[in-house]
């Protein structure tokens, strides 16, 4: 009798066991895709700001956003068109001469966020979600209901004086030269918040970062 209930013990740990390696093994294959996933998402920022970098470029970064940002140096607080802005330290020599002063000037830069590209004048969102009940119709992310973000930092570094490969030097109808941005992309993926409510805070969250050197003619 003895044996025979060593014997039940034993298949009874050893299910709960194989069970437990199971769940683990479900829940790691999630996190898995989920990463990879947020790494699509943060790539698909960066190329849409791209790709409406390319289209209008002087719509975004104008005159007065680069007047902005020359007059920032030595504001406690930046305007509210530079608030996302990294910030550089530039040394300045006084006007009545002596030892440079060094002053923070935030750089120009503009922000894309995952609705901007919601708009009539595209051919639609970046990303389609699921919908329907049983059987769901897959969205970009499958059928469960993960909700893609992310979030561009495009900042001008200034203009790129080395000659640009191809370009006809002496042509007349080349006005402006070539000018370096940086693209940094912020994905991130998790539940739904209209759906899921309150409690997504307490399941996976995806987050990923990625930064690109761009030059484009700011025509």
């Amino acid at each position: 009798m003895f044996l025979v209930l060593m014997i039940i013990v034993s298949v009874s740990a050893a299910g709960v066991f194989v069970a437990n390696s199971s769940s683990l093994e479900l829940r790691s294959a999630g996190f898995v895709r989920q990463a990879g996933q947020t790494h699509y998402v943060t790539e698909a920022g960066a190329s849409s700001a791209l790709a409406r970098m390319r289209g209008s470029c002087r719509a975004y970064f104008t005159d007065y956003l680069r007047r902005q940002a020359s007059l920032s140096g030595g504001a406690t607080t930046p305007p509210a068109e530079l608030r996302d802005c990294p910030r550089v330290t530039s040394y300045v020599t006084p006007a009545g001469g002596g030892p440079r002063v060094a002053t923070p000037v935030y750089l120009p830069c503009y922000t894309f966020l995952s609705r901007d590209f919601t708009t009539p004048m595209t051919f639609g969102s970046v990303f389609q979600s699921a919908s329907g009940t049983y059987p769901r119709t897959e969205g970009s992310l499958g059928t469960g209901g993960v909700q893609p973000l992310f979030k561009v930092v495009v900042t001008e570094l200034g203009t790129d004086v080395s000659p640009t490969r191809g370009a006809d030097q002496n042509q007349a109808t080349v006005t402006t030269m070539p000018t370096r941005y940086e693209f940094a992309s912020q994905g991130i993926t998790e539940l739904d918040r209209a759906s899921y409510g309150a409690d997504v805070n307490n399941v996976a969250r995806g987050d990923e970062s990625l930064r690109a050197i761009a030059v484009l003619q700011c025509n």
